[in-house]
């Protein structure tokens, strides 16, 4: 997992970014605190009820995020994709912005700098490593999963006179994979 070098379009510095984003200032909900969490392809600021995932301008051998189209791309594939299951988790694509007066903004003015998912923040004994460590996913949570793709797939043949888009049930059937992974393999739990 080697990061290759790139040209940052945007020329504004990732640090700024981060330290703007931990601040409860930053939020027009108002947040009591902001939790930051670093991965190796973003920045998750836990405010409050909601939770903003910054990208990182990295290029890895398996992702491409060194420039803004990048960023964006990637940000609306990841709300797009995952909606389908969790619709009621992923809200949006949110826009960092420079506002006219020069400073970052997430307000609705000023020249777009980049891009995040915006989401409602689940309760804890919601987190994956919850569930794992309680024993979960369970049969019945992958059950739930295969019924509502199975539920979609039906949505979709009456939408489309019963052609299915292939990269739609593609992506459904991945989640779907993924779940089953967790609850059927041994040794994971």
């Amino acid at each position: 997992m080697t990061a290759h070098p790139f040209n940052e379009e945007d020329h504004f510095p990732i640090s700024e970014k981060v330290r703007f984003l931990s601040g409860v200032a930053a939020y027009p909900h108002g947040p009591k605190s902001v939790e930051v969490i670093e991965t190796h392809m973003s920045w998750v600021f836990l405010a409050g009820e909601l939770v903003y995932k910054l990208k990182k301008p990295v290029r890895y051998d398996f992702l491409d995020f060194s420039s803004i189209e990048k960023r964006r791309t990637a940000v609306a594939d990841e709300v797009r994709l995952n909606r389908r299951l969790a619709c009621d988790v992923y809200l949006s694509e949110r826009p960092l912005r420079i506002g006219t007066n020069g400073r970052l903004t997430l307000n609705e003015c000023g020249q777009v700098i980049d891009w995040m998912v915006k989401m409602r923040r689940l309760a804890k004994e919601q987190d994956l490593e919850c569930v794992i460590a309680s024993g979960g996913p369970t049969q019945v949570d992958v059950a739930r999963v295969a019924d509502r793709r199975q539920l979609r797939k039906l949505a979709l043949h009456r939408r489309h006179r019963h052609s299915v888009n292939p990269e739609i049930a593609k992506d459904i059937g991945r989640a779907y994979h993924c779940a089953a992974v967790f609850v059927l393999a041994p040794g994971l739990r």
